[in-house]
């Protein structure tokens, strides 16, 4: 069973005068300030809302800054290193191989101090801060290139696998400009964006990056062929096996005949 509200209507509480009942336990109190704001009758009873927030004292804050935090260890320290205890531990420390480490750290940290100060040291650093903005810049414009053309870095990686699988690797630069001169863009779909190298035996498959294994490809055709063989690439691609292998063996032999001239 509920408890009966309590009428407090009319009374006073700090600087606040109770007007009505608004609902479960709220009431309209004015303060001697004119401000009519609501408040809780448990709050109100207790002592813990005595005025409205422009007239409630400001709090001071219970935390301390750092500096108070600083000051008071400080002032702990003296107290111990003043009492019997912190001057034998003193002396204990003095006689101790942490003095003598603390003592080569100090030498470091100023042997440190005069080399900064130094124009030798000064040079070196404006040396390496020089190099560092050179390496900045020389990376950024890889960066362009390879999203501009990405196919030089993806070559290179195809390459560096078949040499890891200790597969042949003796496709030379030449061969691979003839190669793109006389396909004219991808073998398997003739588009000539974002053209890179592709193994028609894949390398996990153990083919090498040879004249007669390397055909240029879109990167579309190529993540597509993946390490299929030329019969199950040429279903999922929509190419003429027959025809492609012809045109490769015709293109291989032109680019041996342009290399025996």
């Amino acid at each position: 069973m509920a408890m009966p509200l309590k009428n407090i209507a009319g009374q006073r509480f700090g600087k606040r005068v109770v007007l009505e009942h608004v609902a479960n336990g709220w009431w309209n109190c004015r303060c001697d300030c004119g401000v009519v704001a609501v408040a809780s009758g448990t709050l109100l009873r207790s002592g813990r809302s005595q005025s409205c927030v422009a007239c409630a004292p400001k709090r001071q804050p219970t935390h301390r800054t750092n500096d108070e935090r600083r000051a008071a260890r400080q002032a702990s320290l003296k107290k111990y290193f003043a009492s019997e205890k912190g001057k034998a531990w003193h002396a204990r420390f003095l006689a101790s191989e942490a003095r003598q480490r603390y003592i080569r750290s100090e030498r470091h940290r100023e042997l440190k101090r005069q080399r900064n100060k130094s124009e030798a040291y000064k040079r070196r650093r404006c040396e390496y801060r020089a190099r560092t903005e050179v390496r900045a810049k020389e990376a950024e414009q890889r960066r362009a290139a390879y999203q501009k053309n990405p196919a030089p870095a993806l070559t290179c990686v195809a390459r560096r696998r078949a040499r890891l699988a200790g597969l042949a690797d003796d496709l030379t630069p030449t061969q691979w400009a003839a190669l793109l001169n006389l396909w004219g863009g991808c073998a398997f779909c003739g588009s000539q964006k974002r053209i890179t190298m592709e193994h028609v035996i894949a390398v996990s498959n153990g083919g090498g990056t040879t004249l007669g294994n390397i055909v240029p490809s879109c990167r579309s055709c190529n993540a597509k062929k993946w390490k299929l063989d030329l019969e199950e690439a040429a279903r999922r691609l929509g190419f003429d096996r027959a025809r492609f292998i012809e045109k490769q063996r015709a293109i291989i032999q032109m680019v041996q005949m342009q290399e025996a001239a």
